[in-house]
């Protein structure tokens, strides 16, 4: 799975453009079948802000956005014809020295059961934040009064020309225990884990590595 790292400074997001991509050279009827089999699994058509161009000048992190769908960019991975990279955010939250990570499970996607951190695309009518405290909320359980946020790591991850993420540092309120506690008590199975940031490298094998494990090495 290819990835492109690009460090920066600063980060500049221009306008959305009032434009949207659509999946070339697919019948009506293979989009209807592949979008009923995604809506019969629960998921929402919803619109997501993606990345029609950046520009990297000075460290400079120019972003400049259009519209994608999101059973279109379902679709697009699934016959190899990827869109531009849609907009997604990733949360690093820590307590006590300690890294939160999830497990995937979503069968649609092709890095599933992977282990993650807290995240999510970005649709055109969030702010990045809310959407970053979303997705903690559905991943974790947690709320915002759990939690703060830090700095935006300055360092984004291009993934296979999918998505574009960012990543934010963010601080449990409370303690270690009380994290681990509050996972046991709202999980049954694939509870949210805690793994000490300077045992990373060697808790995960080679082969179930997270998948946007180099993001560490910048905080």
């Amino acid at each position: 799975m290819e990835k492109k790292l690009i460090p920066f400074d600063k980060i500049i997001f221009m306008d959305p453009e009032d434009k949207q991509y659509n999946i070339p050279k697919v019948s009506n009827k293979e989009k209807k079948s592949f979008y009923f089999d995604l809506k019969s699994k629960g998921f929402y058509n919803g619109c997501l802000k993606s990345i029609i161009n950046y520009d990297l000048d000075k460290n400079v992190l120019k972003m400049f956005l259009a519209r994608t769908n999101f059973f279109d960019l379902m679709l697009s991975r699934k016959i190899n014809q990827n869109l531009m990279p849609v907009l997604a955010v990733n949360a690093i939250i820590e307590t006590e020295g300690q890294i939160v990570f999830i497990k995937r499970g979503e069968e649609v996607y092709e890095y599933c059961n992977c282990t993650d951190f807290p995240a999510g695309l970005v649709s055109c009518n969030e702010f990045i934040q809310e959407r970053l405290f979303n997705r903690i909320n559905a991943d974790t359980k947690l709320n915002e009064s759990d939690l703060t946020i830090g700095e935006l790591i300055p360092c984004a991850i291009i993934l296979d020309k999918a998505s574009f993420n960012l990543f934010y540092k963010v601080k449990y309120k409370g303690s270690k225990k009380e994290l681990e506690n509050f996972f046991s008590k709202n999980f049954e199975s694939q509870k949210p884990f805690l793994v000490k940031k300077d045992e990373i490298l060697t808790f995960f094998k080679e082969d179930n590595k997270p998948l946007f494990f180099e993001i560490l090495n910048f905080i």
